[in-house]
C-alpha cells in the first residue's frame, strides 16, 4: 500500500514541530516552504550529479531513481550540503534547518514503516533501504521549474 503525502501536510507538520522545538521563535510560512524547496532542490541536484557522473563515464541515461545512504544523503549529496541548501532557500539558520530536515526524515520513516511506501508530491515514491531511501522520481517533478517558489509557491 502507498500513502500519498502532499507538501501541505509536511508544511503543517514542520510548522507545528518548529513551534514546539523553538517556542521563542516565529516562523513564516515562506520559511517553512523554503525548507521543502531546499530538500526538493537537493534531490534534483542528486539526480543531475548522478547523470553527470554517468555521462563522464561514457554512459547516457535518464535518472529515474536514487538510492541514498542515509535518509536523503548520498555520496554526491551529503547531509551537510542538503542542510546548506535548506538554509539558502528558507533563510533559517543551520541548527533550525538541520532540525527541520530531521523532522521530515522521522515523519517519512514512520509513514514508510506503516505503509511500506509513500508518494510525496514533487518528489516521488519513497521506500526504505536500510537507513537510506530508494526514491523513484516523480514524473510531475520533471515538469516543475526552479522558479516554482518565485511564481507563487507550490500548488497546495
Amino acid at each position: 500500500m502507498v500513502e500519498n503525502l502532499r507538501l501541505k501536510t509536511l508544511v503543517e507538520l514542520l510548522a507545528s514541530e518548529l513551534r514546539q522545538a523553538f517556542p521563542n521563535e516565529e516562523f513564516l510560512r515562506i520559511e517553512i516552504e523554503g525548507v521543502l524547496q531546499g530538500l526538493i532542490n537537493s534531490i534534483r541536484w542528486t539526480a543531475i550529479r548522478t547523470a553527470y557522473a554517468e555521462l563522464n563515464s561514457g554512459n547516457l541515461f535518464r535518472v529515474e531513481s536514487i538510492t541514498t545512504a542515509d535518509h536523503f544523503s548520498t555520496d554526491i549529496m551529503p547531509r551537510g550540503d542538503i542542510v546548506n541548501r535548506i538554509c539558502d532557500t528558507s533563510g533559517l539558520d543551520e541548527q533550525t534547518s538541520s532540525y527541520a530536515l530531521g523532522v521530515i526524515e522521522k515523519s517519512l520513516d514512520e509513514r514508510i514503516k506503516q505503509y511500506g511506501a509513500i508518494q510525496v508530491e514533487y518528489i516521488g515514491t519513497i521506500t526504505q533501504s536500510g537507513v537510506g531511501y530508494v526514491i523513484e522520481l516523480s514524473e510531475r517533478d520533471h515538469h516543475v521549474s526552479p522558479m516554482t517558489m518565485a511564481q507563487g509557491g507550490f500548488d497546495f
